[in-house]
């Protein structure tokens, strides 16, 4: 999907998958700052298809009567189509502790992209497909078993999901306690005590990770499921 700035004329290409249909979404064009409002809305065509998205676009005063903002992407994510980059997310409700990660993975040539809120979290990974994610357990007090968060990448297809090596900060479970990761769900684990640590311990199970699902994913290339 191709959506223009009607103020600088940028133009920015979007997969069409990662807009959810019937809904509306306002979006911040990465060159001018510019506020754009779309409506998306299946056509009675192809469900599903790219033919059956259409855009429509909404005045101001539209915006704000039918809650345009909804679904209010962040500028960060929408750059990351710009400049193809490795990224990732790192969701905390600690501001401090997501500097500190940001700062580490970015060694790992990653760029990092904070969320604050489920809210803020679960848009970013409508729009974009993250390499990484980092959360803590602890976020916004809540069991990492009611954790939207978790609840929304358990719905994920596994070709999606595949491809994305979540950690989990801990203050509980050990690093690399792979018994628990798999329990809960993720990639990794890592304590709190080895935060200062986390690019070395990030780039040796990463490296892991992709060595172990080598063979599967060149199967799935070979027989055009990749």
């Amino acid at each position: 999907m191709q959506i223009q700035c009607d103020k600088c004329g940028k133009k920015l290409v979007i997969p069409d998958e990662k807009i959810p249909a019937n809904t509306h979404v306002a979006i911040s064009c990465p060159q001018c700052k510019n506020r754009i409002s779309l409506s998306v809305e299946k056509t009675d065509r192809k469900e599903g298809s790219l033919e059956s998205v259409s855009l429509k676009r909404v005045s101001g005063k539209q915006a704000q009567d039918r809650d345009i903002y909804s679904h209010d992407y962040d500028d960060s994510v929408l750059d990351l189509y710009e400049d193809g980059m490795t990224a990732a997310i790192v969701i905390t409700d600690d501001r401090t502790l997501a500097e500190r990660i940001g700062r580490a993975i970015e060694e790992l040539k990653y760029r990092s992209v904070p969320a604050f809120t489920s809210r803020d979290a679960i848009g970013k990974l409508r729009l974009h497909q993250f390499d990484l994610l980092i959360m803590n357990d602890n976020f916004e007090d809540m069991s990492i078993e009611n954790n939207p968060i978790m609840k929304y990448l358990n719905h994920l297809s596994m070709s999606v999901r595949r491809r994305m090596f979540v950690t989990l900060i801990s203050e509980e479970f050990k690093t690399m306690d792979e018994l628990m990761a798999f329990a809960l769900s993720v990639d990794l684990i890592i304590n709190m005590k080895d935060i200062e640590k986390i690019a070395v311990i990030l780039k040796h199970a990463i490296s892991a990770h992709e060595k172990f699902y080598k063979v599967f994913t060149d199967t799935l290339a070979e027989i055009g499921y990749a």
